[in-house]
């Protein structure tokens, strides 16, 4: 069993019959751009629920200034208004 991302080339290759199939997603619920593929508790797994996390790293002795323009930087992408549009847009949100 194998349980990556699901991102649109995954969606297309589903849809197109193509190389794989997605028998069900492991968000609390069906993906806005694949409703027709079950969540894995839907599909008899119970508890098999999961999500993505991302997070930045850095090297050990990074000036502080270095890493609160990251931070800021980060902060700025994660307000603009455009995320949640662009996140809907691709339709990878469950």
């Amino acid at each position: 069993m194998v349980t990556p991302a699901v991102t649109a080339p995954l969606l297309e290759y589903h849809r197109t019959g193509k190389l794989l199939r997605i028998l069900a997603v492991t968000s609390p619920k069906r993906l806005i751009a694949a409703p027709d593929i079950p969540t894995a508790v839907e599909a008899g797994v119970p508890n098999m629920i999961s999500s993505n996390r991302s997070a930045c790293s850095r090297r050990a002795g990074t000036p502080r200034a270095i890493i609160e323009q990251i931070c800021q930087a980060s902060r700025s992408v994660l307000a603009e208004a455009e995320l949640p549009a662009d996140a809907d847009r691709v339709r990878l949100r469950a």
